[in-house]
């Protein structure tokens, strides 16, 4: 049976881990490296099955990386009490010949384990990387990040050991247990509560800093781009004429890139103008009336859906901020951000999705960017005939690819604004990739590094099971009507479509589970890679209670799948519904 002061030492361990982490959480706050724990669910992530981790998100939705974060760091102060017993039973068992209740012990002890464990268990393990082995760590932080919290464990540990013991204990003849005053140990252990709490009191605070993410900094706008010289880019592929809307207009784009094929190999496709699709879009010439509670055409940046798989984001900073080509290039080259802004930009608009969008999900937007094709850069430095993928590097330690072909792809932009101002923090700041047509996971944020190689590498999510392509299904969503309307005269139905680069040509509804369809009335997109927002007339033929339901064609005419699937490793499918009580 294990005594008081054992459990009392267990206790002493556990209060030390809270001072531990603590401590890793104010680093990473001041290095921004990522911690402990962030390192050790990411590797878990890696080894838990697609089906698994898709039941877990459908449980859990986007909180399930939080949660798990604070599981392991729960489990790392549980595993710091167990250290607690032991180094008080080393200490017992050493007694009268080594004193490691004395800070230079703890701390000693405390370096040795952190390093220890960051550069030879989880390695060996296979579960991270070592810090210092991430060529955007430098050694220095590395070592900061793994050797500053252990130290604090081991300094914490023996105060608090001491605190929690009289000064004089001696190992007794029975067991080796330390003999100790009551009083004594009542008021160091109270003190030694007190510490903890301190302790749980900093890790709560810097938890809650990190979550919360930095405070908003003033940006400056980037200076008006030049104007981009002709030949520098194909023509943009034609589009219907501007309909007129209630809504928000386009904005003037200074090029659209054109929509393609969405080869997976070989010579970049060329683009195919939209006159050339075998099915009609239903577009009206004057422009339908868009009901008020669709979506707007462009999405604000404040409700522009936010996915991450980092519980705390890069906070770069711009002026400091660098892009690095290299691989099979001949000629390797680093760029600053100034030097990136000089760029002649492209300003297009385009429409991005999660893989994780349900049917009739929320996780979509439309926004304007601009930013440089990346095959500007890749043409820049020279690609090597071998080359055949592009590897993107991110401060997050994301890591996606592309082929080469879909790199040169027109579409393909490393972007620094969005909706007329500089990329968000959340959202990519200082500069994102945009791939139209493809979902979220294919559009990294935070990218310091490009590489070219020779043959494929799995990706962050691929890993995990997902699409390694990820081109976007084609999507319906119904905004209105809300769901009690009045059973009087004709209802306007709404909502968005969308297909990727592959375009809509036409939006149906219906009201009787698919027995008769209704077409709809399409507004013209602003672009070959956004959504479409459309909008039809419905006559409730008596109360009751309806779904409707909306499916969309694309522009080769063909149809949006029927069968509702969700958190689909190849992106959700199914047709947008809404259930509609109709009233008298």
């Amino acid at each position: 049976m294990i005594g008081r002061a054992a459990w009392r030492a267990v206790a002493v361990g556990c209060g030390a881990g809270l001072f531990l982490t603590a401590t890793m959480l104010l680093v990473r706050l001041w290095l921004g490296t990522a911690t402990f724990p962030e390192r050790i669910a990411d590797g878990v992530l890696l080894l838990i099955p697609q089906q698994l981790f898709s039941l877990t998100l459908d449980r859990f939705g986007f909180a399930a990386k939080p949660l798990l974060f604070v599981g392991i760091v729960a489990a790392q102060v549980i595993v710091a009490g167990i250290g607690g017993f032991l180094y008080w039973t080393l200490a017992v068992f050493l007694a009268g010949r080594f004193d490691l209740t004395h800070p230079l012990a703890g701390g000693a002890l405390g370096i040795l384990l952190g390093l220890a464990i960051d550069f030879a268990l989880l390695p060996a393990l296979g579960i991270v990387a070592p810090t210092a082995a991430r060529g955007d760590v430098p050694l220095p932080a590395a070592l900061a990040q793994a050797g500053l919290p252990s130290l604090t464990y081991g300094l914490a540990l023996v105060v608090l050991l001491r605190l929690a013991t009289p000064p004089r204990a001696r190992r007794a003849a029975s067991g080796g247990a330390f003999v100790v005053e009551r009083g004594a140990v009542a008021r160091r252990a109270a003190l030694a509560l007190l510490l903890s709490g301190g302790g749980a009191l900093v890790t709560a605070l810097a938890l809650r800093r990190l979550i919360d993410g930095p405070p908003a900094a003033a940006t400056a706008t980037p200076s008006a781009p030049p104007t981009i010289a002709a030949g520098d880019l194909p023509t943009p592929v034609p589009t219907a004429p501007a309909a007129s809307t209630v809504e928000i207009a386009p904005a003037p784009a200074t090029a659209s890139p054109p929509a393609t094929a969405g080869a997976l190999g070989g010579a970049p496709p060329i683009a195919t103008p939209a006159a050339t699709v075998s099915a009609t879009p239903t577009l009206v010439a004057s422009g339908p009336i868009i009901p008020a509670a669709v979506a707007p055409a462009l999405t604000p940046t404040a409700r522009f859906y936010l996915i991450s798989k980092n519980l705390v984001d890069p906070a770069l900073v711009g002026n400091l901020w660098e892009l690095t080509i290299g691989g099979l290039v001949n000629e390797p080259r680093t760029m600053r951000r100034d030097e990136f802004l000089t760029i002649p930009p492209v300003t297009f608009a385009a429409t991005l999705e999660c893989i994780s969008n349900e049917p009739g999900g929320d996780l979509i937007g439309t926004a304007t960017w601009a930013g440089v094709p990346l095959r500007t850069l890749l043409v820049g430095v020279g690609i090597r005939p071998e080359a055949t993928h592009v590897v993107f590097g991110c401060a997050d330690d994301y890591v996606e690819r592309l082929t080469l072909a879909q790199a040169l792809d027109p579409a393909t932009v490393l972007v620094h604004t969005m909706n007329d101002a500089p990329l968000t923090q959340k959202h990519g700041f200082p500069v994102r990739l945009i791939a139209a047509g493809r979902y979220g996971m294919k559009n990294p944020k935070w990218v310091v590094r490009i590489d070219l190689i020779a043959g494929a590498i799995p990706s962050y999510w691929s890993q995990r099971g997902w699409n390694p392509d990820a081109p976007v299904q084609a999507f319906t969503r119904i905004d209105a009507p809300a769901t009690a309307v009045g059973a009087r005269g004709a209802t306007p139905v709404g909502g968005v479509a969308y297909a990727g680069d592959r375009g809509i040509s036409r939006v149906e509804i219906s009201a009787d589970n698919g027995a008769t369809w209704l077409p709809a009335e399409l507004e013209a997109p602003l672009s070959p890679t956004t959504w479409v927002r459309w909008m039809a007339p419905w006559t409730p033929p008596a109360p009751g209670t309806y779904t409707l339901s909306a499916r969309a064609f694309e522009a080769d005419g063909t149809p949006q799948t029927a069968e509702t699937t969700t958190l689909n490793p190849r992106g959700s499918t199914g047709y947008g519904r809404r259930t509609v009580i109709v009233t008298l």
